[in-house]
């Protein structure tokens, strides 16, 4: 049997608790849970550090890097839904073009207008509040990674940067690289 551990500090602000096969966290008004596997044991030292353990049978030949990997993965994403929990992710969208704007309608609609004959309206998924700062730059935040990012990406495909001028939905933080026009001989 391999083991090992991982200790994970928790924020003064943040309650855990643990249910038959959940690590549950909440603050306020929120609350969050992460699913457990058989393989892992979570346990609370103290109200601000958690002890996460992994056991994984003894491998064979084939398949070791599979079952290590599979438990890292999930002690990652136990860290991080800890992280977005007490900090909340956040992305920044911009809008690059002539007549580019985006509107909030409610508290979950957006009205994106990208140069096409029509508007675009999108939903905003619950877990995912999003703030127009100017017309051209919005705030999104989530407690969770990846409802951000499948946000992100669902309004980036809207309208993805062109390759030569750099024009449509760019994500702050994400490189785009561009191509060199190229000059006539005269």
């Amino acid at each position: 049997m391999l083991y090992f551990f991982e200790y994970v500090q928790v924020p003064p602000q943040v309650n855990l608790f643990l249910k038959s096969d959940q690590l549950c966290f909440f603050e306020k008004k929120l609350n969050s849970s992460v699913r457990l596997t058989k393989k892992v044991r979570v346990s609370l030292l103290n109200p601000y550090l958690l002890k996460i353990e992994f056991t994984i049978p003894t491998p064979k030949k084939i398949g070791v890097k599979r079952t290590f990997s599979t438990s890292l993965v999930h002690l990652t994403k136990i860290a991080k839904d800890l992280f977005g929990f007490c900090y909340a992710y956040s992305s920044q969208i911009s809008l690059n073009g002539v007549g580019f704007k985006v509107g909030l309608q409610r508290s979950y609609h957006a009205l994106f207008a990208l140069g096409f004959s029509h508007d675009i309206l999108c939903t905003v998924p619950v877990g995912v509040t999003m703030s127009v700062v100017t017309e051209t730059k919005m705030i999104c935040t989530s407690f969770s990674h990846q409802k951000l990012m499948d946000f992100v990406s669902k309004v980036r495909r809207y309208k993805t940067p062109g390759s030569y001028d750099n024009r449509g939905v760019l994500i702050h933080g994400k490189e785009s690289f561009l191509k060199k026009k190229k000059n006539k001989i005269t």
